[in-house]
């Protein structure tokens, strides 16, 4: 962790180690349930509008 830490600083190695952890849930259900009322057209939308800030 001190060599982690000295190389990348303190941030970049949280960032490092988080790759490594193992979540909970089941990201497809997740998934699914939020983007349950998505279209490809307000998909598009929310893209330009994205793009546009």
């Amino acid at each position: 962790m001190n060599t982690l830490t000295r190389l990348l600083g303190v941030i970049d190695a949280l960032r490092f180690l988080n790759q490594f952890q193992v979540g909970s849930g089941d990201y497809t259900v997740e998934r699914v349930q939020l983007a349950k009322d998505d279209t490809v057209k307000s998909v598009i939308v929310g893209i330009k509008v994205h793009r546009e800030r």
